[in-house]
């Protein structure tokens, strides 16, 4: 046995823990976890290659298969939760960023965004609609335009 198998916690409930691995490792080796895990006394281990996981179904506690785990070659690493509100923030403050660059400053996510709706109000009152779609967006443009007002005093 070679390093140990970086793997997480996907899904667990009480008797099934599902560990998926980090890094990509083949069937091989995640079949050879699999047989020196099933070794353990009340433990089955199915190894699904396809999702890089071994789901292993356990009638002991999690905790007091700890030794067995590290035994076998798998390490469990404990990750960050997934977050796509994170990557999405991340994602538009590069390109905010990106966008004030190459306009030395003068644009950004907000102003385009006020534009937008300014002129989407301007095409919605055009077209008859005051009421709802117009009086909305012409809302939202000024919800921005007091915002920014806030941020620079």
């Amino acid at each position: 046995m070679s390093e140990p198998i970086q793997m997480r916690i996907a899904h667990q409930v009480a008797g099934r823990t599902r560990l998926v691995a980090i890094e990509a490792v083949s069937f091989d080796t995640l079949a050879s976890c699999r047989d020196r895990l099933a070794g353990t006394e009340g433990v089955r281990v199915e190894a699904r290659p396809g999702s890089r996981s071994l789901v292993v179904n356990h009638g002991q506690s999690w905790d007091s298969l700890a030794g067995a785990l590290g035994q076998a070659g798998v390490s469990i690493t404990a990750l960050a939760p997934h977050s796509p509100i994170d990557q999405t923030k991340a994602l538009l403050t590069t390109l905010n960023d990106t966008m004030g660059r190459a306009t030395a400053g003068r644009f950004d996510l907000i102003n385009i965004a006020f534009v937008v709706l300014v002129l989407g109000g301007l095409l919605q009152a055009s077209r008859g609609n005051l009421g709802g779609p117009a009086a909305t967006l012409f809302t939202q443009a000024l919800s921005i335009a007091l915002l920014c007002g806030r941020r620079a005093s």
